[in-house]
């Protein structure tokens, strides 16, 4: 294709996606504003299930895991032990 044909082709290109201002128009007026999306509530708490309860039923993981509150368990050293426990039920599946 010759030099000529790409410079008409890519200008061509640039017109079209520049805002064209009509006579007697804002130039507001040639640009796309969309519309806000809007989030439902369902949403919000369909997004918490997952990341809460859902997700650790379906991996079967202790709160140890994933720093989640254990009501039994009050010092660091009882926090350790928990997570090496739960992270070596991960290791059993994981290969680790």
């Amino acid at each position: 294709m010759a030099n000529h044909v790409r410079r008409h082709l890519r200008r061509r290109r640039l017109e079209k996606s520049r805002p064209q201002r009509l006579p007697g128009q804002p130039l507001a007026a040639g640009f796309f504003q969309p519309a806000a999306a809007q989030v439902p509530p369902d949403m919000i708490r369909h997004q918490q299930d997952l990341i809460g309860p859902v997700s650790q039923f379906l991996t079967g993981l202790f709160p140890a895991v994933f720093g989640g509150n254990m009501e039994d368990v009050k010092t660091a050293s009882g926090y350790a032990m928990a997570r090496d426990q739960a992270m070596g039920r991960l290791g059993l599946c994981g290969g680790g």
